[in-house]
């Protein structure tokens, strides 16, 4: 994952005493968290994350980077309130980023790295994204949809057209347009990241 957020050990500390200051109960309830015996599991692109109130842990071991652990951070401590309004219609993150530089910065890391890897290649992305859990959705516009679930209330989709006679591949990122109720932009920016690494790699 690119250090889209550059967290420090600083930082994630200054989070998770914020994190420890609210009401689990909420956090649970709003956020899609399970509650247990060690604290609290959901996940992250199907990789399975505890938090036990001192820190975030991959319960397979495998490490967290500071970026992705202020992913997570962000999304305990931007909990919003149960009476916030959900919303499923899809938005791209241009949508949410207002047309600024950094909409045109995770463009180039993640939208156009895939179009540019993958073009002329619609069943090795199809193939990567089914590793990596995606869910593929019937979208007839579409040479490939598929659905990803970043975190329990941070679902993603990536749609891709591949490259043509008359027209280049062209792949899109949409949320939910109630994604920035959980996460801030930068923070769904480095989603999109991650995923793209995921998808490459």
């Amino acid at each position: 994952m690119a250090d889209d957020l550059t967290g420090s050990d600083q930082d994630i500390t200054e989070y998770l005493n914020a994190i420890n200051l609210q009401n689990t109960d909420e956090l649970v309830t709003t956020l899609g968290l399970q509650r247990t015996a060690e604290g609290c599991r959901f996940s992250f692109f199907n990789r399975q994350i505890l938090f036990d109130h001192q820190d975030f842990i991959d319960v397979s071991g495998e490490e967290l980077s500071l970026p992705i652990k202020e992913v997570l951070c962000r999304y305990l401590t931007n909990c919003p309130q149960p009476t916030v309004k959900e919303s499923a219609r899809l938005v791209t993150f241009r949508e949410f980023s207002k047309n600024s530089p950094l909409f045109y910065r995770f463009a180039e890391n993640t939208s156009k790295t895939i179009e540019q890897t993958f073009s002329g290649r619609t069943n090795i992305l199809e193939q990567k994204c089914r590793r990596a859990y995606g869910i593929p959705i019937d979208n007839s516009s579409f040479d490939l949809c598929i659905r990803f679930k970043a975190l329990p209330k941070i679902p993603i989709a990536l749609q891709f057209n591949d490259v043509d006679e008359m027209l280049p591949a062209k792949a899109t990122f949409l949320f939910h347009e109630d994604a920035v109720n959980y996460l801030d932009v930068k923070s769904l920016g480095s989603i999109m990241t991650y995923l793209s690494g995921l998808l490459i790699n």
